[in-house]
């Protein structure tokens, strides 16, 4: 079975030298990930979406954001591989083919709803 990625992006303090990493933002981002996520996508904490709206909102429409159901701001992968493959169609259906058998393969309720929520994007 194929998986999907999840996380969160977010702006603070952070400090990494090997082998430590520790700050406000990496407990902020983790959060988010294990929190709030719940199904595969890369959420933005609302100064980083506010931020990223505002730098596309006037020099690109198709922004790679977008807010879902539940109100949280994530990265739309999925817009950004359908605009960058979309002279590609047999790409696309492969992907949407791959999400649909592992949906069907699934026998965790909850891989269900993760692969439902990825199908609708």
């Amino acid at each position: 079975m194929t998986s999907y990625s999840r996380g969160g992006i977010v702006n603070g303090k952070f400090f990494h030298k090997n082998p430590v990493c520790l700050g406000p933002a990496l407990i902020e981002a983790y959060g988010m990930e294990s929190e709030v996520a719940y199904y595969p996508r890369i959420l933005l904490s609302e100064g980083i979406s506010q931020t990223m709206k505002n730098e596309f909102s006037s020099t690109n429409p198709l922004a790679p954001i977008s807010k879902d159901e539940d109100g949280k701001w994530f990265v739309d992968i999925y817009s950004l591989f359908i605009q960058n493959h979309k002279n590609n169609p047999p790409k696309i259906y492969d992907v949407v083919k791959l999400v649909n058998q592992n949906l069907n393969e699934s026998k965790n309720p909850k891989h269900e709803t993760k692969w439902g929520w990825a199908l609708k994007k």
